[in-house]
């Protein structure tokens, strides 16, 4: 060998050496000597910690870690350096108490939480081994060492498990089945709950049958498919790019199922984990994909548990769930009545300068996409009010709170369309694109005036530009416009039952509670006996209740309740009926006085604008 190529060994040799030596105590077996560690209550860390830290703030938080069952540290593996175990395991432990993000970096945040809870930390423990309090011994048995509840502490070199064997409840969870999927990176498609009962487990292993129906082919779905996650939360505890050599034919040529191991995931005792698979996919996708996945086989999740880690399986094969990946472009517009939608309301219309600054919402409707981005472009709707009502002058369409267009109303009953829009819709979440018809009545509108708008069809253009109409019909509610209005505002009903000694009900109270605020001018008060409203009791017919009565606060000034000023109102009803039965209790008119901008008072006898003003279900015994 000549003298060059010994140096060369040398340095090779050398440099090997210094890899082992830096190598990550979270991934090979190391030799120590064991040494006792003393972890003080509390153990004040004197600095962050990430992956690569090393020292004595390392043992002592993976020492608090194993004892609370969130890190298991391999066979011969010594304690004090930071790998990609105690990450996730700090992750866990994050989660746990509700720290977030749970990214399982040793922070400030979570540095102050340990040091506002000494009690994580008692005892001493033999360098490699768990935190021991009192009371409990080792095994094998060291002397002045002990055990934490639920685990067994062993000489450097040894494991730390779970004394006491747990069981593993695992039942479906998130996602549920989506039939138009356009997303291809890690999306969600397969969701476990992991319940841990009487000790703690660690899931490491799950057998999945994934069958990939192209447009009616069977398929490997390695061929779409390119890589899993496993996650708990937000933190990754799996990551593997897959192919077709990954998945592996099953019972028979249509039947692929994949092996996920070494998951290492801690569900500590009596503590609930939620565990969700997600598949990104090719870019481009050439036809719809039907993807059925369930667990593969009776021992599709092993788990293990105890003092000697004793293996355990769990049948998932019945726990199956159908996701549809699309082609681009085949996103729908859904159209739905919004739950700010108005409820049939009394209007104030100014006489003398109409509605235009102040226009009144007809109807509140939203638009969602089912996955991808629509473009809406045009709406149809149909503007009505009764016969001897006055029309709005015209009706203009938002977005939220902005104006994107407005069109004149002709005649009583007439159709508008709000076109050449431009509005792109995504999402999927009720409510997420809000829009709302809004009308201008004249200054001369009659009181009474009774005008509703219902959207009949939308005009979309889906991700691939193609048009699309939708021809969901979207109604809204009844709105009466007057010259002058109490504001009556519902807000909540309840009720007491009397019942005599033989548990047989003799009456029923129902309270009423709503606001009233007169506008424009002022209103006479409610009348005390409850006379100015109509309560009944609906079963299978209808009573109307006549014990009745009325408390206004602040108490009115000469009986009258001043303009612009919110009265606090209780109607209380009394139902002496006795016959045994279910009833409802429903206001169903409201008589109001009130003074209009040209100081003359309205009478307005109200029989809309109740569709919430009544109790729940009442049962009298």
């Amino acid at each position: 060998m000549s003298t060059n190529t010994k140096k060369v060994v040398v340095a090779v040799l050398a440099l090997a050496m210094m890899f082992v030596s830096i190598a990550s105590a979270d991934t090979m077996t190391t030799t120590t000597t064991s040494t006792t560690t003393t972890v003080a209550a509390p153990y004040t860390f004197s600095s962050n910690l990430t992956v690569g830290s090393r020292g004595a703030d390392v043992v002592a938080l993976q020492q608090m870690l194993v004892a609370h069952g969130f890190l298991v540290m391999p066979a011969g593996v010594a304690f004090g350096y930071f790998g990609t175990l105690t990450r996730a395991a700090v992750a866990a432990f994050q989660a746990s108490v509700n720290i977030s993000p749970a990214a399982g970096y040793f922070g400030p945040i979570t540095r102050a939480y340990i040091a506002a809870h000494p009690e994580l930390f008692t005892g001493s423990s033999t360098g490699g081994t768990t935190s021991c309090p009192a009371g409990m011994t080792c095994t094998p048995n060291n002397t002045g060492v002990t055990c934490p509840a639920g685990y067994t502490c062993t000489p450097v070199g040894g494991t730390t498990t779970t004394s006491s064997d747990g069981t593993l409840t695992v039942t479906q969870g998130p996602p549920g089945g989506n039939s138009n999927i356009q997303q291809n990176v890690d999306v969600p498609v397969y969701g476990l709950q992991l319940r841990a009962q009487l000790g703690s487990v660690r899931v490491d292993r799950i057998d999945l049958d994934v069958n990939d129906n192209a447009s009616g082919q069977t398929e490997n779905p390695g061929n779409f498919i390119n890589n899993v996650k496993i996650w708990d939360g937000s933190t990754v505890l799996l990551n593997r790019n897959v192919s077709s050599a990954d998945f592996v034919t099953g019972t028979s040529s249509t039947d692929y199922y994949l092996r996920l191991s070494g998951i290492n995931f801690m569900v500590p005792a009596n503590t609930t984990k939620l565990l969700t698979v997600s598949f990104s996919t090719a870019g481009s996708i050439d036809t719809n994909r039907t993807i059925t996945i369930r667990g593969y086989g009776a021992t599709s999740l092993l788990y293990y548990t105890g003092v000697n880690n004793t293996s355990n399986y769990v049948d998932i094969s019945g726990m199956t769930v159908v996701q549809i990946f699309s082609k681009p472009g085949n996103s729908t517009l859904i159209v739905g009545v919004d739950q700010s939608n108005p409820l049939s309301l009394t209007n104030y219309v100014d006489a003398k300068v109409g509605t235009q600054n102040n226009p009144v919402t007809l109807l509140a409707f939203n638009t969602n996409t089912t996955q991808g981005t629509t473009q809406l472009t045009q709406v149809t709707a149909n503007i009505m009010t009764n016969g001897t009502g006055t029309p709005p002058t015209g009706v203009t369409l938002f977005q939220g709170a902005t104006r994107l267009q407005y069109q004149p109303v002709l005649s009583g009953s007439s159709t508008v369309t709000f076109n050449n829009l431009d509005q792109f819709n995504s999402g999927t979440t009720n409510g997420g694109n809000v829009y709302s018809i809004k009308a201008d009545f004249p200054a001369t509108s009659a009181s009474g005036t009774i005008a509703s708008a219902t959207v009949t069809s939308v005009t979309y253009k889906n991700s691939n530009g193609n048009q699309q109409t939708s021809n969901s019909v979207v109604r809204g509610n009844n709105q009466y416009e007057f010259g002058a209005t109490p504001n009556l505002q519902f807000v909540s009903a309840d009720y007491t039952k009397t019942n005599n000694t033989s548990g047989n009900t003799t009456a029923v109270q129902v309270n009423f509670h709503f606001t009233a605020t007169p506008y424009p001018g002022q209103a006479f008060a409610y009348a005390a006996n409850g006379s100015d409203f109509d309560v009944v009791a609906r079963h299978a017919s209808s009573t109307t209740l006549v014990n009745k009565s009325v408390v206004i606060s602040p108490t009115p000034t000469n009986n009258i309740l001043a303009q612009g000023q919110t009265y606090n109102i209780t109607l209380t009803v009394n139902d002496t009926q006795t016959a045994a039965g279910t009833n409802v209790y429903y206001v169903t008119r409201a008589s109001s006085t009130v003074q209009d901008v040209n100081g003359a008072f309205q009478n307005i006898q109200q029989t809309w604008g109740f569709d919430n003003w009544h109790t729940d279900p009442v049962t009298r015994t």
